[in-house]
């Protein structure tokens, strides 16, 4: 039986990676974001040699988390979904399709 929720993490930084099948997403809409770690995550969407930044935020302490829904159709991402996390200690999940 199919699934329309899906997720994808990252540890750090780096290309997301489903959770089903740890291969890279590409192409799709992010509806949520789970984030854990001091500094500026930057979401970027790579198309080719071009790199867009989609989402950013900052988280200020140690005790902060990142809880994000963005409703109706998402953030659209026409290629590679990588994040940019401030450091290897942070922890990013997010809930696309």
């Amino acid at each position: 039986m199919a699934t329309n929720v899906n997720f994808a993490y990252v540890d750090g930084s780096g290309p997301l990676l489903q959770v089903e099948s740890s291969v890279t997403l590409t192409e799709t809409r992010i509806h949520g974001i789970h984030a854990t770690g001091v500094g500026t995550f930057t979401v970027v969407d790579v198309t080719g040699a071009a790199a867009t930044t989609k989402i950013k935020f900052v988280n200020t302490t140690a005790a902060d988390t990142t809880e994000m829904y963005i409703e109706d159709f998402g953030v659209r991402f026409d290629g590679i979904v990588k994040v940019s996390a401030p450091a290897s200690t942070t922890s990013f999940t997010v809930q696309y399709g």
